[in-house]
């Protein structure tokens, strides 16, 4: 998307029963409001991947998974001035599974990011991994939400958000939660807010390397955890 100004749109994809695709879009600096809502049919496999740098971001993204079906979401977000970001995935069909895979990086940004993972179904399974860098006076607020239904017996819900601080200028609050109504399932869910471990930047200037090229492996190492889940367009 490189239009000329703000743009406006909403995405509307229906995979039919069987089908495979994988969406990727990306966006520049200017401006960007966009509704996404995906229709994932009986045993349809579908990748959706973002990537957005710069400007302002205001996105809404929403899924409904059939029996069997799979939803996989990618999120990448850098350098952007304001970003607020919804990704919601209700796992309606039995055996159905969704995975969401988030990565955001700034330097002076705010970020607000939500991911929800909802188990209506039976067998269900659902997977959500965030990562986030900040520096500078970066803040972000990083959701994530685990909610497992009445009748959703033999789900398996996890959930995993980090985020790495390099300087005392930045700010952050990783907040996990679970909403378990059946006691039939399985789920996890964990968070961090830290800066770099001083040991690891130690052990690697130790064995001559410089201190930017250590912090640079640290944080790659830090984020490859989702970003190798992703499209190569987004890695």
């Amino acid at each position: 998307n490189h239009a000329n100004g703000a743009s406006f749109d909403h995405i509307h994809i229906v995979a039919q029963p069987h089908s495979k695709t994988v969406f990727v879009e990306e966006s520049g600096a200017n401006p960007r409001f966009t509704k996404v809502t995906i229709e994932v049919k009986e045993n349809a496999d579908i990748t959706f991947g973002s990537k957005h740098q710069g400007g302002v971001l205001w996105a809404k993204r929403e899924a409904t998974v059939h029996k069997g079906g799979n939803m996989r979401w990618c999120d990448v977000i850098k350098d952007t001035e304001l970003a607020y970001s919804r990704t919601k995935t209700i796992l309606q069909g039995d055996h159905s599974q969704t995975s969401y895979a988030g990565v955001f990086v700034g330097e002076h940004d705010q970020y607000d990011i939500d991911a929800v993972n909802e188990h209506v179904g039976k067998n269900t399974k659902s997977d959500l991994v965030s990562k986030g860098v900040l520096e500078g006076t970066a803040k972000a607020i990083n959701q994530g939400t685990i909610t497992i239904q009445e009748n959703a017996s033999g789900s398996d819900g996890y959930q995993k958000e980090d985020i790495l601080l390099l300087s005392e200028g930045a700010e952050a609050d990783a907040i996990p939660k679970l909403f378990i109504r059946n006691h039939d399932v399985k789920c996890s869910h964990g968070a961090s807010v830290a800066p770099v471990n001083p040991q690891h930047l130690y052990y690697l200037q130790s064995r001559g390397v410089g201190e930017r090229k250590a912090k640079d492996l640290i944080i790659q190492g830090f984020l490859n955890t989702a970003l190798q889940t992703m499209p190569k367009e987004l890695q």
